[in-house]
């Protein structure tokens, strides 16, 4: 209701006041000449009001209504009611019962039932329904009603009208990717660039439930420890959230798990054309194919039966051949910390003599797609140790973007007795 109408109300009642306590016939006669200016005015306010609300209704996407209960007419309708049940205001106002013919078969027996207890004035104030306006033009719309009665009888029924077709297909194609995901034996998270956990499968879930019941909105330092993640994780997160496809491999154990050898993938996830709001984590067990690797190529075993985290260190490189992943058992098999080593080339840790050995298996790994080779690394306190280079190609969307590599101890008769072995 408009300023103008709430003034003019306002001086109705306190004239009306003033009346009844009015005590002389001149003072009663003002006061009358002034209610009847004043009711003057709001008459004049209203139809001015009545037009103003009128274009209102018009230009909201909602559809407005008022329906009338004995014979189904709908005394109004805006504009958007026309677009959202496929009909005419003219026929909308002139077909009894035109819902009946509107709404999908399958739900004419529920219509039905919610316009009897409309009737009998018991209303649950939202109500969902299929519509049929037309070929091509199904829609779902949740309507919120209010009664109108006549003394105790219900007459008509007001309401709103919003199309949620779309909020409703986006919400059955979430429920089939989650469906799909959940069935992916592989644990997946979605992870904000606030380092948090926005979404997480199945799979995830049970990999961490002796830890968190729901991992979802933590903070990924509470699931992995600081250490991993400030070691590990949030390199590659941040290389994804600029655009870059990161893989690498390693031994690592879930929280509360066993331990494995996995391959773990980030991958950007854009929302809008805004850019990378999101990566998509991706964690694949690989650990029977690796230690069936090992044993065709003759690996020394950890100390829990498998080779293992102990004599192993896994990395990935650029195109650079520049470090830009390095597992954290790198300080227990070189000594040197994983931070300490990402961004350097990976020929800065063989020994000078094995450094020809080193590029020769880099340009291998890069034409053939994979390639081994023994040479001598350099740990932080600058002995050789002999070790097995492992080298595969990391190709994505049909080209190559890096290589991912694997740097493990090998027996003492394998190596050159003069210097240390794994």
């Amino acid at each position: 209701m408009s300023f103008d109408v709430d003034q003019y109300l306002r001086e109705l009642l306190e004239r009306s006041a003033l009346l009844e306590q009015a005590d002389d016939m001149q003072r009663a006669h003002e006061l009358g000449r002034e209610i009847r200016q004043a009711l003057g005015r709001l008459g004049a306010a209203l139809p001015s009001e009545r037009r103003a609300l009128g274009r209102m209704a018009e230009m909201v996407s909602d559809g407005l209504f008022r329906l009338r209960l004995q014979d189904g007419i709908f005394e109004y309708v805006n504009a958007a009611m026309e677009v959202i049940t496929g009909r005419t205001r003219n026929e909308l106002a002139t077909t009894p019962f035109v819902l009946q013919e509107i709404i999908e078969p399958e739900w004419r027996e529920f219509l039905q039932g919610v316009l009897d207890e409309l009737a009998q004035g018991r209303n649950q104030g939202e109500y969902e329904f299929r519509l049929n306006g037309g070929p091509d033009k199904k829609s779902h719309v949740l309507v919120r009603t209010a009664l109108v009665c006549d003394g105790d009888r219900v007459t008509h029924v007001e309401g709103v009208a919003r199309d949620v077709t779309f909020q409703r297909q986006a919400e059955a194609q979430l429920a089939r990717q989650r469906f799909m995901t959940n069935s992916v034996e592989d644990p997946m998270s979605l992870i904000g660039r606030d380092y948090r956990y926005k979404a997480v499968n199945r799979a995830f879930a049970g990999s961490v439930r002796s830890l968190y019941a729901d991992p979802v909105g933590r903070h990924v330092s509470e699931v992995w420890g600081e250490k991993v993640f400030s070691g590990i994780v949030k390199n590659a997160l941040d290389r994804c959230f600029s655009g870059e496809d990161v893989v690498y491999e390693a031994w690592f154990a879930f929280p509360g798990g066993s331990d494995g050898f996995y391959e773990v993938s980030y991958h950007p996830f854009r929302e809008d054309e805004a850019g990378v709001t999101h990566a998509v984590v991706v964690s694949r067990n690989l650990t029977s194919l690796r230690l069936a690797d090992v044993a065709r190529t003759g690996g020394a075993p950890s100390a829990k039966g498998g080779f293992g985290e102990k004599s192993e260190m896994c990395f990935s490189l650029g195109l650079d051949h520049c470090l830009n992943y390095v597992s954290l058992f790198s300080e227990r098999v070189l000594g040197f910390l994983a931070e300490d080593m990402l961004g350097r080339p990976i020929h800065e840790f063989v020994h000078v003599e094995d450094r020809a050995a080193i590029l020769h298996c880099l340009a291998e790994a890069n034409a053939a797609g994979e390639a081994t080779a023994q040479c001598r690394v350099l740990t932080a306190a600058g002995a050789p140790v002999w070790v097995r280079v492992s080298l595969r190609s990391i190709v994505k969307a049909g080209r190559c973007t890096g290589l991912a590599g694997r740097l493990a101890g090998v027996r003492a008769d394998e190596s050159d007795s003069g210097s240390e072995t794994l």
